[in-house]
C-alpha cells in the first residue's frame, strides 16, 4: 500500500507525506516541511517519519524545520535521517544551533543529514549531547549520474532524486 497526503493549502507553503507499506514493514517520507505544514498532523505520526527529504532549501519548503526539529529532539539515535541538495548539511546545522540548548548533555538523538549533488551523496552526523556544533563525516558514496542513484533502498522500492541536476545546480 502506498498512501500520500498533502500538507498545507492553496497559497500557503506545502508539503508530501508518503506511506509505503509492504509485507516487510512501513517507511513514512516528509517530502519538504514548508510553515505551518505539520500541524495538522499528529506528533505521532511526525515521530514516525523516517526520512525528511528536502527538494530544494528556500523559505517555503524549509520554514516548518524547527517543528519538526522540536518534536523529534530526543528522537533514538539514528531515526532523524535528512536528504536534501548540496549544503542541506550546512544550513540545518546553522538551524540546530539555532537555540540556547540547555539540557543538551542528556539528549541522545543524533541527526544524520545528507548531500546530494551530481557526483556524490555526502553525509554529516550532528549530535545532540555536542549541543550540534561538530559536523562528523558520515561518508559519501558516488552518485554516478543522478538520474540511476539510490538514496533509500528497503525491500520492494527505493528512492531516488530524479530532478537532481534541474534543482540542485546553482
Amino acid at each position: 500500500m502506498i498512501g500520500f497526503e498533502v500538507l498545507g493549502g492553496p497559497g500557503s507553503d506545502n508539503a508530501l507525506l508518503a506511506l509505503i507499506d509492504n509485507r516487510h514493514g512501513r517507511c513514512r517520507f516528509l517530502f519538504d516541511c514548508g510553515h505551518g505544514v505539520l500541524d495538522a498532523v499528529s506528533n505521532a505520526a511526525i515521530l514516525d517519519i523516517d526520512h525528511l527529504c528536502f527538494s530544494h532549501l528556500h523559505i517555503d519548503h524549509l520554514a516548518g524545520f524547527d517543528q519538526f526539529l522540536r518534536i523529534n529532539l530526543e528522537r533514538p539515535a539514528g531515526r532523524n535521517r535528512i536528504w536534501g541538495p548540496p549544503e542541506t548539511a550546512r544550513i540545518l546545522q546553522h538551524r540546530l544551533q539555532g537555540f540556547l540548548w540547555n539540557y543538551a548533555a542528556t539528549l541522545e538523538s543524533d541527526w544524520l543529514i545528507h548531500d546530494i549533488d551530481d557526483e556524490r551523496i555526502a553525509a554529516a552526523r550532528f549530535r545532540g549531547h555536542e549541543t550540534f556544533a561538530i559536523r562528523h563525516d558520515a561518508g559519501a558514496r558516488a552518485a554516478l549520474r543522478m538520474r540511476r542513484a539510490t538514496v533509500v533502498r528497503q525491500d520492494l522500492f527505493s528512492l531516488r532524486p530524479w530532478h537532481a541536476r534541474r534543482l540542485y545546480k546553482r
